[in-house]
């Protein structure tokens, strides 16, 4: 219950969010060993829901796109780790299914 802070063996912050009846719920951030910011999204009843952004650890965008209960939902971004567009995992989803 309550806030929860982790670190990575090196002491940079790895990430910060909340428990609430045991599962992950509101805002949560991770960040990478070098202190890039990682992934920042919500959780709700222990399940991602809503926005949420990822990054590469040089902090370039890895994805962006909403989830709905976990599945992801609706249009998605995905970025290969030089910045590019990931045109294989870039499109609409449907209950975590691309449909184009």
């Amino acid at each position: 219950e309550g806030s929860r802070v982790w670190y990575h063996d090196n002491g940079q912050l790895f990430g910060e969010g909340d428990y609430k009846n045991g599962k992950r719920e509101g805002p949560w951030v991770t960040y990478h060993d070098n202190g890039q910011l990682g992934r920042k999204g919500t959780y709700k009843d222990g399940k991602k829901e809503g926005p949420w952004i990822s990054y590469w650890n040089n902090g370039l965008l890895m994805y962006k796109g909403v989830y709905k209960e976990w599945k992801r939902e609706g249009p998605w971004v995905s970025y290969n780790k030089n910045g590019t567009v990931d045109e294989e995992h870039t499109g609409t989803y449907k209950n975590d299914v691309k449909v184009d």
